[in-house]
């Protein structure tokens, strides 16, 4: 077993295996470690750094809580009690333990505290500029004398140094049918955490799903986990799993995380994803001519929308659609005088994959052609059906000229990944984390 090890953070510790018999057994041992990793990696990231409990500097037991750090610029408080009569005070913190002057407000958005309050969960944001690593210690104080503290918690080094990745919370998975429960984590873009997941398995077709609108739709994508691929739910209990949008659903508007029935088109629970919090690429621009190409109408599958060139080897699709049930289907170039003639190339998607295409839905899609074609030198481009060689919709290229060699298309940083796995394109990969992205094949030799 041949191992690569793709690494973006020269500080991330990894390894490689090697193998050089029993191949069975070592891919299975090799996936039960990355998988593990994988495990580990959430419960690091996620698993608050416990600086300690707060001390009331008058009366004892007139302020307490257990405080973590949620993230750099988190702060969470469990089990927290204000009981000081006659004074209101505020959450607040400084970068020297010597002297409060330096003291600030942590705002909660509700107003000063007022004797009696007490919360379970208490959840805090740093002001704007603010990272837990320039804290010396947090507590209450004075509403009207910030610099008065009440009750306080030294923050040591060595606790801001565990402290968590940046992650943002989701939503609790609503219990009910099919006995659903999971704490849901965005860690990146492409990237959800669910911690504690549970669910019976008894839906028939059910998976992660994510999508645009106010509830989930067959119009989503469905989500890897586990070993990477897109699989259907198994019965799961208190499993911590990682989750992942895969390609084509990178780039499109999340508003849901859901899971999806898709057998029967039912939604068997979902939480919602604040708008925007998952970026899209922004439009395309360049001051080279964009040349229209023709449009896709209504063809099989629901593929529809405007094809334009930007550049030589440069498409872009506009309002884009696919309903994404064909089997094999692939963009696809021809030279010849139609569509079924040859030859032909198959053109890599928006992220550069030619694995079958999935669904999509009013999109804007930039695919780079191959480098032994352009737009000069092919007649039809199509979306094609590769097992039955069948074209859903195509275009008649005409003749183009005044296009620039090459355009500049503007998108959001990388984020390895690994490509959907499936019959048709088995790619041995997984994907660890944001910066880490492992791959491997067997050597028959």
């Amino acid at each position: 077993v041949h191992c690569t090890c793709t690494v973006r953070d020269s500080s991330a510790a990894t390894a490689c295996v090697v193998c050089t018999h029993n191949r069975s057994r070592a891919m299975r041992w090799f996936l039960a470690v990355l998988w593990a990793v994988s495990l580990q990696s959430i419960g690091l990231c996620l698993k608050p750094s416990r600086v300690g409990q707060l001390a009331p500097t008058g009366a004892p037991g007139s302020v307490s809580g257990l405080v973590f750090l949620l993230n750099p610029t988190a702060i969470y408080i469990r089990d927290f009690s204000f009981t000081l009569a006659g004074t209101d005070g505020v959450f607040c913190a400084g970068a020297s333990t010597s002297d409060t002057s330096d003291a600030f407000e942590v705002p909660t958005g509700d107003g000063p505290l007022q004797s009696p309050f007490s919360s379970p969960d208490v959840e805090l944001a740093l002001p704007d500029g603010t990272t837990v690593a320039e804290l010396a210690w947090f507590g209450v104080c004075n509403s009207s004398q910030v610099t008065s503290v009440l009750a306080s918690v030294v923050i040591l080094p060595q606790v801001v140094s565990n402290v968590p990745c940046e992650t943002t919370f989701i939503g609790e998975l609503p219990a009910g049918s099919n006995g659903l429960a999971g704490r849901v984590y965005l860690l990146n873009r492409i990237t959800f955490a669910v911690v504690g997941f549970s669910y019976d398995g008894q839906a028939d077709d059910a998976f992660f799903w994510v999508g645009a609108g106010d509830t989930p739709s067959i119009s989503g994508y469905p989500c890897t986990y586990g070993d990477g691929i897109v699989t259907r739910l198994p019965a799961l209990e208190d499993q911590d799993v990682v989750v992942n949008i895969t390609p084509n659903g990178q780039g499109t508007e999340v508003t849901y995380f859901a899971i999806w029935c898709r057998s029967n088109n039912i939604n068997l629970g979902h939480i919602p994803v604040p708008q925007g919090l998952i970026p899209t690429p922004p439009p395309p621009t360049t001051s080279a001519p964009m040349v229209h190409l023709g449009t896709f109408v209504n063809g099989a599958h629901n593929v529809r929308g405007e094809v334009f060139a930007l550049a030589d080897r440069t498409l872009m699709l506009t309002g884009f659609y696919y309903d994404g049930t064909a089997p094999g289907a692939r963009f696809y170039a021809v030279r010849g005088s139609s569509v079924f003639s040859s030859p032909a190339w198959i053109i890599p998607d928006e992220t550069g994959s030619t694995a079958p295409l999935g669904s999509y839905t009013d999109r804007t899609l930039i695919l780079t052609l191959p480098n032994e074609i352009t737009v000069h030198t092919i007649d039809w481009f199509s979306v094609w059906c590769v097992p039955f060689r069948i074209s859903f919709e195509e275009i008649s290229i005409p003749n183009v000229i005044e296009l620039e060699p090459e355009v500049e298309i503007p998108t959001l940083e990388p984020i390895l990944t690994c490509p959907v796995l499936t019959s048709e394109a088995p790619v041995n990969c997984k994907q660890l984390n944001d910066d880490i992205t492992m791959s491997w094949v067997v050597d028959s030799t």
